[in-house]
C-alpha cells in the first residue's frame, strides 16, 4: 500500500478487518476515515475516525430500546468476538440499571449450527423479547429456527438483523404478523426527505444502478462525503497531518445524514442512533421517531 503512496484509507469494512488493519495504520501514520465503527480497534487509534456507532452503544442501544417498549426480560444472542463481548458486557450493566432481567443469553460461534436447539431454550427462559447482536447470516439461521419451531417474539436487534440478506432468507420469519422487530439504524434512512440523503441515493445509483441503501452503503458514502469536505478546505494545506489536525476538530459538523457531529477525543462521535420498525405489508423498515441518544 505505501508503495502505492496512498494518502487515506476512506469507507467502511468488516470489524475482523481491523483487527488487522489498525496498527499498521497506526504505525505508517495513515488516515483511516469512515470505517464502520463496531470494532473495538477503531477507537482510541490516533489514525482512525468512525461516524458509527461502536459496540458499547448497541449494548447499552438495544437495552434501552427494549424497556421503552415495556420489556423486562430479556433473552440475548450475541457473537462471541471481543467486541460484541463488549456490546454484552454494557447491555448487561444498561439492563441491571433499567432494572430489567436476562434470562437468557448466549455467545454465539459465526458459524454455530445450533440455533434449533438455541431458540427453543430461550423461549423455555419466557423472555419479552429477544435482543441480537449478530451478523446477518447469524440472524437468518436465528430466524429460520424460529419459524422452524414457531417461535415469533418481539426482536430488538443491531444493523446485522436489518441487513438486505436477512429481508431475503429469512422473510418467511419476518412476514409473520404474530410479533414486531425492531433495528437500530446509524444514519438517516433512504426515504429521508434531506438534501444529503437524496444526493447519496441519486449519486450512487448513478454508479451502481439496483445497490441496496444499506447502513452499510451510506456509512462508506458518509466517510467519503466527510473525507472530500474537510480535504477541500483545507485546499493546498492538505497533508496527512493537517487532515488528522481537521478532522480532530470538527464542532458542530453537518452531515445531513447525522445529528451535527462534534469529534470526541475517542475518535468515535456518533452517540444517537435512530430505531426502525420492520413493515411485512411493504416488506421493509420504517423509521419511528428521531434520533435518540444510546
Amino acid at each position: 500500500m505505501q508503495a502505492d503512496r496512498v494518502f487515506a484509507i476512506v469507507g467502511s469494512w468488516q470489524a475482523l478487518t481491523a483487527v488487522t488493519t489498525e496498527p499498521y495504520f497506526r504505525r505508517e501514520g495513515v488516515p483511516v476515515v469512515g470505517p464502520e465503527g463496531i470494532a473495538l480497534e477503531e477507537y482510541n487509534s490516533p489514525v482512525e475516525y468512525t461516524f458509527g456507532v461502536s459496540g458499547q452503544g448497541f449494548g447499552i442501544a438495544t437495552a434501552n430500546m427494549a424497556k421503552r417498549l415495556g420489556n423486562s426480560r430479556l433473552a440475548v444472542f450475541y457473537l462471541d468476538l471481543p467486541v460484541t463481548q463488549v456490546s454484552f458486557d454494557l447491555l448487561k450493566q444498561q439492563a441491571a440499571a433499567n432494572g430489567q432481567q436476562i434470562v437468557y443469553s448466549n455467545a454465539e460461534n459465526i458459524a454455530s449450527a445450533t440455533y434449533g436447539t438455541d431458540v427453543v431454550a430461550a423461549q423455555s427462559a419466557k423472555p419479552d423479547v429477544v435482543i441480537n447482536i449478530l451478523d446477518a447470516n447469524s440472524v437468518v439461521r436465528e430466524m429460520n429456527a424460529m419459524a422452524g419451531n414457531a417461535r415469533y417474539p418481539y426482536v430488538v436487534g443491531t444493523t446485522g438483523t436489518a441487513d438486505p440478506v436477512v429481508a431475503q432468507q429469512a422473510a418467511t420469519w419476518e412476514s409473520n404478523p404474530s410479533h414486531r422487530v425492531y433495528v437500530l439504524r446509524l444514519y438517516l434512512p433512504a426515504n429521508a426527505n434531506v438534501p444529503e440523503v437524496r444526493e447519496w441515493i441519486e449519486t450512487e445509483g448513478r454508479y451502481f444502478p439496483g445497490f441496496h441503501p444499506s447502513s452499510y452503503a451510506e456509512g462508506a458514502w458518509l466517510g467519503a462525503k466527510v473525507f472530500t469536505e474537510v480535504a477541500r478546505s483545507l485546499g493546498p494545506n492538505l497533508t496527512r497531518q493537517s487532515l488528522f489536525a481537521a478532522l480532530s476538530t470538527l464542532r458542530n459538523y453537518h452531515t445531513g445524514l447525522t445529528p451535527d457531529t462534534t469529534m470526541t477525543p475517542d475518535h468515535g462521535p456518533n452517540k444517537q442512533v435512530l430505531w426502525m420498525r420492520w413493515d411485512a405489508g411493504i416488506q421493509d423498515y420504517q423509521q419511528i421517531g428521531s434520533f435518540q441518544p444510546w
